[in-house]
């Protein structure tokens, strides 16, 4: 399995994107990439797909932003898109820049046009991959994008948005929605609002697990829009969910879990692994991470968490079953942010 990695360089101009031999660390190629890069795998791990910013184009030039498509096995470029406002918040990482629809047929491209005052358009450009363009209908979002996937059964995408004004979860089918059908906006008086740490797709229905900081569990079917009663997972004293550290495989919810003033600065320090039965949880186990995380990713297979710590410059491979350390490589760019995986028989 190929590791994709990518690595702004501390927001310089210019970044890498690093491929990795995940079984023995080896970093086969680094790809050169333009400020602040992330990454995404076709489904089916025959493409990576690349999106990053030219600081030398003025930022109200359409080409300012670029989607670049390289072969996952040759790494050679095939193609090469020019956009405008990508999301961008001045910190790194952001968020997630691209997601692929379950079927692999569409690239969801996070966007963000700042107005002033706190002010923005959010929006969601849609590249249709056997068009090989830009789609003409954009989604168009209430917040900015926290987190956001497929769900099984559905063609559209989940988001978990969060923004001055509120925070909420939506889905939508980017084949017919202009903005989510189904939204739920967590009011004034919900114990969620202000408050959530990111969202992740149930593997076996639609429906999506949601999860404050300090715990709060609620699962979303997108189809009936119900929203389940709210649980409580148990989490050490002082200790809470940084943003993003949501994870689930087939039958588990990851959180990534740190106290207080390491999760104000992105960093998970350990992972409760809870057990889903019935849609009930229970903790199975948990692990330390070390170094601590800013990026929790899962490999395709849901058999491996992957860690990547930006301070130390360094990838840990860990086994979700055990918490064991399969590989760590170590010195890894200048300040490695976000993963991609293709699996490979090559």
């Amino acid at each position: 399995m190929r590791a994709f990695v990518a690595d702004p360089e501390d927001s310089g101009r210019t970044g890498k994107v690093h491929v990795v031999n995940l079984p023995d660390g080896r970093v086969i190629e680094s790809l050169p990439a333009l400020h602040n890069p992330d990454v995404a795998v076709s489904p089916d791990g025959s493409a990576l797909y690349v999106v990053q910013t030219n600081l030398d184009v003025d930022i109200r030039d359409p080409a300012r932003d670029e989607l670049v498509i390289y072969d996952a096995q040759s790494l050679s470029a095939r193609r090469k898109l020019t956009f405008m406002w990508r999301s961008l918040y001045n910190v790194v990482p952001a968020g997630p820049s691209l997601v692929f629809s379950r079927d692999g047929c569409f690239c969801h491209v996070n966007r963000t046009e700042t107005l002033g005052d706190d002010a923005a358009h959010n929006t969601m450009l849609v590249y249709d991959v056997k068009a090989e363009r830009f789609r003409e209908r954009i989604i168009t979002l209430p917040y900015q994008v926290t987190s956001y996937g497929p769900v099984p059964d559905e063609t559209g995408i989940f988001y978990a948005l969060s923004g001055r004004l509120g925070e909420a979860v939506a889905f939508a089918d980017p084949l017919v929605h202009d903005e989510p059908p189904q939204m739920i906006d967590f009011g004034p008086d919900d114990p969620m609002r202000f408050q959530m740490a990111g969202a992740a797709a149930d593997h076996r229905q639609a429906s999506v697990w949601v999860v404050s900081r300090p715990g709060l569990v609620l699962r979303w079917d997108v189809v009936t829009q119900r929203m389940s009663e709210p649980t409580f997972v148990e989490l050490p004293a002082d200790c809470i969910v940084p943003l993003q550290a949501v994870l689930t495989t087939a039958d588990e919810l990851l959180l990534g879990v740190s106290p207080r003033e390491a999760a104000a600065r992105g960093l998970a320090v350990c992972v409760f692994a809870y057990a889903i039965t019935r849609g009930a949880l229970s903790l199975r186990a948990c692990f330390p991470l070390d170094p601590p995380a800013e990026r929790l990713a899962l490999t395709p297979d849901g058999r491996e968490l992957v860690a990547l710590s930006r301070t130390e410059r360094m990838l840990s491979v860990y086994d979700i079953a055990t918490g064991e350390v399969r590989t760590q490589v170590e010195r890894l760019g200048a300040s490695p942010v976000s993963v991609a995986f293709a699996a490979y028989s090559w």
